[in-house]
């Protein structure tokens, strides 16, 4: 078995030990525009992820998967510099996979910042499915909503307000065919367009958050990021909604509703509901019983 530490500690030789002291500028195997699809470690691979990756104070970070969550499956890990874009594909590996530990490596780096669009699924699902925990985390939804007041928007809206470029690649129709596609193997062209998009204008939007900031919204934008994260320690339970437009509300406002009146965080999963049992599946994570009573309360009406 290859040993991830060995390989990154050889690799330092051409940059890695200099993590804050440039910004990924030596990734001649790597660019924006063709990302790199990295799904094994070897010394060559660790090498080349060592150049790109050499001397970053900030990555994007994204992260796709089939129900992303603790009890899903995580396929892709997307990690991006300015100037490189790397597709992690670790769907069915497991913590100690040298390819996990090169990410963890990377992500639980105090030092480097991580720009990421809300990320509380994908921190449920590196932490419980891989043992990664995130930190120093920029997360740019938060930072959206302390600053406009615009809460549970999704990347494209975040990144249209900001008068940037949005991921055209984006299509959430695709899993009405198919709730798996993060599954499909090889990759398609469709699947790498999508997840190369989702972090390529990351480093815009960034920009464009702190710019004027004052430290009080900062340290409020931070707080929310730690709240965040913190959803990873939560409980977690299944409830099975029977009327789901009643559930959801218009414009998910019924649901949006009960996350704030409960304190808990509600997401549609595509698993089967129990036998003989009419509706769907959604996923809670929740701090007490009492919560999570009254959200299996609303989802039985």
């Amino acid at each position: 078995r290859v040993d991830w530490w060995v390989l990154v500690s050889r690799s330092r030789a051409i940059g890695m030990s200099q993590l804050m002291e440039g910004d990924g500028k030596g990734a001649a195997a790597f660019a924006l525009d063709a990302p790199r699809i990295v799904d094994s470690f070897s010394e060559a691979v660790a090498a080349e992820l060592s150049e790109a990756f050499a001397g970053v104070s900030a990555i994007a970070l994204d992260a796709e998967g089939v129900d992303l969550s603790r009890h899903g499956r995580i396929s892709i890990v997307q990690v991006s510099t300015p100037n490189c874009c790397v597709l992690v594909d670790v769907l069915g590996k497991e913590p100690d996979d040298p390819l996990v530990g090169w990410l963890r490596t990377l992500l639980e780096n105090e030092l480097v910042v991580k720009i990421i669009h809300d990320c509380r699924r994908d921190a449920d699902a590196l932490h419980h499915l891989l043992r990664i925990e995130l930190a120093n985390v920029h997360d740019t939804s938060c930072w959206h909503a302390v600053r406009t007041g615009q809460v549970y928007k999704n990347l494209n809206d975040v990144l249209q307000y900001n008068g940037l470029r949005t991921n055209q690649f984006r299509d959430n129709s695709v899993y009405n065919a198919n709730p798996a596609f993060w599954a499909i193997r090889p990759l398609t062209e469709e699947m790498k367009k999508w997840a190369s998009g989702d972090v390529q204008f990351m480093f815009g939007l960034y920009r464009s958050q702190l710019k004027g900031v004052s430290s009080a919204v900062a340290a409020r934008a931070q707080r929310e990021g730690a709240s965040h994260l913190s959803w990873k320690s939560a409980s977690v339970g299944f409830v099975t909604v029977r009327n789901v437009g009643l559930f959801v509300g218009r414009g998910g406002a019924s649901l949006r509703q009960l996350q704030s009146s409960t304190s808990t965080m509600i997401t549609s999963i595509h698993r089967p509901p129990p036998a003989g049992t009419p509706g769907c599946m959604f996923l809670v994570y929740h701090r007490s019983d009492e919560a999570f009573r009254r959200v299996r309360q609303a989802a039985s009406r």
